[in-house]
């Protein structure tokens, strides 16, 4: 295991040394926890049928034609 002190680094290696954590870290805090996980068969087919739905349902609304009927500023 190397023991270099941060004192001993240069400024670019300092640079690198501070990059390569904050990479690191924002992988950590952005990578999905489910990436691997399998969707149980039943949710899937739920989802697709709801998908499907929503691509031919002619009654939904978006959401600036929520806003007008609501009154609300978009």
């Amino acid at each position: 295991m190397n023991q270099t002190k941060v004192a001993d680094l240069t400024i670019d290696e300092f640079r690198s040394l501070i990059q390569d954590v904050v990479t690191q870290t924002m992988s950590d805090l952005l990578r999905d926890p489910e990436h691997e996980l399998e969707l149980n068969p039943d949710i899937e087919l739920r989802l697709r049928e709801s998908l499907a739905e929503y691509k031919t349902e002619s009654s939904l609304l978006d959401a600036q034609s929520v806003a007008d009927k609501l009154d609300i500023a978009w």
